[in-house]
């Protein structure tokens, strides 16, 4: 399967900036009803998800020139702070940002329910893209990123990533996949940005 994993994604001054970032109780956590799309009532995780998304200004509008639903936060401060991040990720790779555009930058904090809780297995957007995970916390063995084969009715675990600091797993967006809560940290925090090749006459739109 087309999953990719890199150690020491960003260079070291721009990760722990970011990270400090992140991690600071100054920053203002969302809360997010699911980490995925599913609305399931019988869902027991829905307290312990936490994160804010950011968008390129042009995305925020619809094909009327109407703001969408996720405009409050489309021009987010931290846009621009972050916009880097992917930058220096594409460089990792050995991209040309030009042959490139960003969809979607969310951070995420996931905390400890004092349980193993796997969210559910999801793919961000139906388009076509690719997923760059970064993780801005360690847990060997816990909080792990689960990656499935097989159809939506039929999935299996294909590989179970557990987070690294400053370790990037860039994935084809077609793979489903669902993050776990940590059970030895206190939080599990991660940037999740999907981009794609640029094509021409193609609009994005946002599920959920």
């Amino acid at each position: 399967m087309d999953i990719n994993i890199y150690e020491n994604a960003l260079p070291s001054n721009l990760y722990e900036e970011i990270k400090d970032i992140i991690t600071s109780p100054a920053l203002g956590w969302r809360t997010s009803k699911n980490i995925a799309t599913t609305d399931d009532p019988k869902n027991d995780h829905v307290l312990n998800s936490y994160g804010f998304a950011m968008y390129p200004l042009e995305s925020v509008f619809d094909d009327k020139g109407y703001p969408t639903a996720d405009y409050s936060l489309g021009n987010s401060e931290f846009y621009n702070i972050f916009l880097p991040v992917f930058l220096c990720q594409l460089d990792r790779l050995g991209l040309k940002s030009s042959d490139y555009e960003l969809i979607r930058i969310r951070v995420g904090l996931l905390t400890n329910q004092g349980k193993k809780v796997i969210h559910d297995p999801h793919r961000d957007y139906d388009a076509e893209h690719r997923t760059m995970l970064t993780y801005f916390t360690t847990e060997e063995g816990s909080g792990e990123t689960f990656f499935y084969k097989g159809q939506p009715d039929n999935l299996e675990v294909y590989l179970a990533n557990s987070p690294k600091e400053n370790t990037m797993v860039d994935f084809d967006g077609s793979i489903y996949h669902s993050s776990s809560s940590p059970i030895k940290n206190v939080f599990r925090y991660a940037l999740n940005i999907n981009y794609r090749k640029v094509k021409k006459n193609t609009k994005f739109v946002k599920k959920g």
